[in-house]
């Protein structure tokens, strides 16, 4: 199984590339080979004093990266460069403008992102969740429930959403690659770098929500710098938390893309 390779400042390691691996090494081990072809994704904080040589080889190797910088939680995303392009880019382009199609998305995205919110809620609190679906709450509702069972403030609560919205939606660029779906093509959000990425980003949202809040109820001050800047331990613990509920996220992902795909196809 693949999976996402996280490098920030807290990780105490000497990594150099190794023909087609990376080779890791602490003080205390004398090393070991992660392969590049194991590497779904990649985290990278652009603070951090890695080697370019290495950073350059895991995007040459086109494994989609994210940079992540400072404490407004900064993103930068690297998408693979496909020579002959993506099967479903030129029915991408063609929904946009026709009405039918769209709404049959719009409709779908919605319908998914109200799903989504029960769904959270419910696994946060039954009592929530049932009050939010069966009084038919508005979104607003649903924000103000989610930042009441995390048991923060709006500020930091924004923050930890930031960096799991990039972790979310480098998983759904990988996802739509695999899936000969172009990533910067959108249909609702049809002026927006990264269009599709962000259809889909919308209506499965209330997915970071569950780990927010998870990340909340541990209580540590040690995962703050300071009252609104996340520490590397905060960071990790975020990717913790991310990986543990990965595989479900891929699931409604590629749901979500097949149910598109079967709409403008």
């Amino acid at each position: 199984m693949k999976k996402t390779l996280y490098l920030n400042k807290i990780t105490k390691h000497f990594i150099k590339v190794d023909g087609p691996s990376l080779w890791v090494k602490t003080k205390t081990t004398s090393g070991y080979r992660i392969p590049l072809r194991s590497i779904e994704t990649a985290v990278i904080n652009a603070n951090a004093d890695y080697d370019w040589n290495m950073i350059s080889t895991i995007l040459f190797s086109g494994i989609p990266t994210i940079f992540y910088k400072g404490k407004e939680i900064l993103t930068i995303h690297s998408i693979p460069y496909l020579e002959n392009g993506y099967f479903y880019e030129l029915s991408q382009r063609a929904a946009k403008n026709k009405k039918e199609i769209l709404s049959k998305v719009r409709f779908l995205l919605l319908t998914t992102k109200r799903e989504t919110e029960i769904k959270t809620l419910k696994t946060l609190s039954e009592n929530h969740g049932k009050a939010f679906e069966e009084r038919n709450y508005k979104n607003d509702q649903y924000r103000y429930e989610i930042l009441q069972l995390s048991e923060t403030n709006f500020i930091q609560y924004s923050v930890v959403k930031k960096f799991l919205r990039g972790l979310l939606r480098q998983i759904i660029i990988k996802s739509c690659i695999n899936k000969s779906i172009d990533p910067k093509v959108g249909i609702c959000f049809q002026d927006e770098k990264l269009g599709i990425v962000k259809d889909i980003s919308f209506s499965i949202d209330a997915e970071m929500d569950l780990i927010a809040v998870k990340f909340f109820k541990i209580k540590q001050q040690s995962f703050w710098e300071s009252s609104n800047w996340l520490s590397d331990a905060g960071i990790k613990m975020l990717a913790i938390l991310f990986e543990k509920r990965k595989e479900q996220i891929k699931h409604k992902i590629n749901e979500t893309i097949d149910k598109i795909i079967d709409i403008i196809y």
